[in-house]
């Protein structure tokens, strides 16, 4: 786009063009009628026709929407012109213009003066056309931002002789520049807001990716492991079965047999058990039965629980127990599960002949378990991951150990937690071997000595009326078998009508039932042995499949005063036995306030 002083190719060249120019249009003013303009543009008779040229230029100029402006610029030439637009622009007045030739650049914003020198001193040495935006300040105080034109007109040597240029208010335009500037650097910023957000979201969606690709393959690999570890226990008992079916079997390899299926079906047992553990306190649905105990009685007994293993795999195992009790507050069937699954940890890591170690200590009122080993160890990087779900210290380094399922330590970790303790893993690195250490807060209490001597079976069991409600014939033969060695009086039926006609024909002292029961399910036969005041004092113990907090929460609603899940422990039924009498006086109690 020209510049408003870039001279039209058609433009007049001369003062004669610029007159002859003039004529035309007062002639054509004239023809039109228009006396005002015909008079301006065209001389009356006796005007001097350079005053009229002047008078002629003059009026044409201010007739622009613009400021326009000439200043001599020899000393010796006072010459000044301004049009009168310039009070529109800035408030001040032609006159005052004109009598203060200063004014403009006083009235120059003073972070604009510099930068107005220089750019000025420029075109005065070059002759360039000056071209430029500044801002003023108005007589109200606005500060109005102008686009100012201007060259220097020279003689024919070259001198400067006049500044001649114009200037027109550019402030809404630049405030509209401001505000699109503004908003383009607004969007800019969402633009990389956005940007990086999505980037994060992209990088989070691949972390997730990849974390459940992980997970996935420990999951596949866990299927695997358990599937291996399902069917290593049964492959041994089925062969037995075959030699315990036959007549003239050894009595000493009948024992063995016998023995052996019980190991085999404990190990299944404890495996389902972890699992359903895991997966309860993963869903906060995990109780603990607090009291106080010795945890040096406790880990005794998870250390006879493990024995088989420690001598099947020639284990040496090194005890340290500390020289008085160390009390603490938890459930003992919970701990005595803590260091049994630390042991067995060690044991499967360990290869034959290894060496195992526990230590019990007091450290700064924390009891201080540690289970060490020289066994495989574990790397560096997987100290901290060591306590997940399906994690497993690969055992590529040649030596032969047992896998797990890699559930084992995260049960571990989470039932300390819930004793409100800890528990960290080190290691030196692989081929150096472990350590594991649990730090229980320690108790001032009194322990319960029952509780501590809980699972201890010298004292003969008081005889007691049992009735064994259970569908599957085996299984209620085999419970049978198991009372009767402990010199129960039993009885069994397989339905719930049946329960129901032998407990008025021969009322028990204690009811096993299965919850899974035909036609009248465990839960149904409970609410009518309580309907009747002759079974209200009864105990009833369920014994079921079916192991979630909400399935024991319904079964004390329904009445009865114990859940088992089954395989049963043959501690829990004979501990229940045994405290037969504080379980009539809780349920007398109980029925008092009903």
């Amino acid at each position: 786009m020209a510049s408003p002083l870039t001279p039209h190719a058609d433009a007049p060249q001369t003062l004669a063009e610029a007159e002859a120019l003039l004529d035309q249009i007062g002639a054509a003013a004239h023809e039109q009628g228009s006396l005002f303009w015909a008079g301006l543009l065209r001389p009356s008779h006796g005007q001097d026709r350079q005053v009229f040229a002047e008078r002629r230029f003059r009026a044409l100029v201010e007739q622009i929407p613009v400021v326009t402006f000439l200043g001599a610029l020899d000393q010796d030439i006072q010459e000044l012109y301004i049009s009168p637009q310039i009070e529109k622009l800035l408030g001040f007045t032609q006159k005052e213009w004109l009598e203060n030739p200063f004014l403009w650049y006083n009235q120059l914003h003073a972070d604009d003066r510099q930068r107005w020198a220089d750019e000025f001193a420029q075109t005065c040495a070059t002759g360039t056309m000056f071209c430029s935006e500044y801002r003023f300040i108005a007589r109200d105080g606005r500060v109005v931002w102008v686009h100012g034109e201007c060259q220097v007109i020279r003689d024919e040597h070259g001198t400067p002789l006049f500044l001649q240029g114009i200037a027109y208010d550019i402030t809404e335009s630049k405030k509209a520049h401001e505000l699109l500037q503004g908003v383009s650097q607004e969007l800019e910023l969402r633009v990389q807001k956005r940007t990086a957000e999505l980037s994060q979201e992209v990088q989070r969606r691949q972390l997730l990716a990849d974390q459940l690709a992980e997970e996935g393959k420990r999951k596949d690999q866990f299927l695997a492991v358990l599937a291996h570890e399902l069917r290593n226990p049964l492959a041994p008992v089925l062969p037995a079965l075959d030699l315990l079916r036959q007549e003239d079997v050894d009595p000493e390899e009948r024992r063995w047999a016998i023995d052996m299926i019980g190991r085999q079906v404990g190990q299944m047992a404890r495996l389902i058990d972890d699992l359903l553990d895991v997966s309860r306190i993963s869903r906060g649905k995990v109780t603990l039965e607090h009291s106080v105990l010795d945890l040096t009685v406790v880990a005794n007994r998870a250390i006879g629980m493990v024995r088989p293993l420690l001598q099947e795999r020639q284990h040496k195992l090194i005890v340290q127990e500390a020289p008085e009790p160390i009390l603490v507050s938890g459930d003992p069937l919970r701990l005595e599960q803590i260091i049994s699954n630390l042991l067995t940890n060690a044991a499967k890591y360990t290869e034959p002949g290894g060496s195992i170690r526990l230590e019990l200590v007091r450290d700064e009122g924390n009891a201080v378990l540690r289970v060490g080993d020289n066994g495989i160890g574990i790397p560096p990087e997987m100290l901290d991951k060591i306590f997940e779900m399906f994690t497993q210290v690969d055992t590529s380094i040649g030596r032969p150990t047992q896998r797990g399922l890699g559930i084992g330590l995260a049960l571990v970790r989470g039932l300390v937690q819930l004793h409100g303790g800890d528990v960290t893993a080190s290691s030196a690195g692989l081929g150096k071997g472990s350590e594991f250490t649990v730090r229980l807060p320690l108790t001032k209490s009194e322990f319960s000595k029952n509780t501590a001597n809980a699972g201890q079976h010298d004292e003969p069991l008081p005889r007691r009326k049992v009735l064994i409600v259970e569908d599957n014939a085996d299984a209620a033969r085999a419970l049978s078998l198991m009372l009767r060695a402990w010199d129960q009086d039993v009885t069994a039926v397989l339905d719930g009508a049946a329960a129901l006609m032998e407990i008025q024909a021969n009322p028990p002292e204690i009811v096993f039932m299965d919850i899974g029961l035909p036609v009248m399910d465990g839960y149904e036969l409970a609410s009518r042995i309580r309907d009747d005041p002759a079974g209200r004092e009864m105990i009833l113990i369920a014994i079921s499949g079916y192991g979630r907090p909400e399935d024991r929460e319904r079964a004390l609603e329904a009445g009865l005063d114990f859940h088992l899940t089954k395989p049963v422990q043959t501690d829990s039924l004979r501990q229940l036995l045994a405290d037969h009498g504080n379980l009539v006086n809780r349920r007398k109690s109980r029925a008092s306030r009903q």
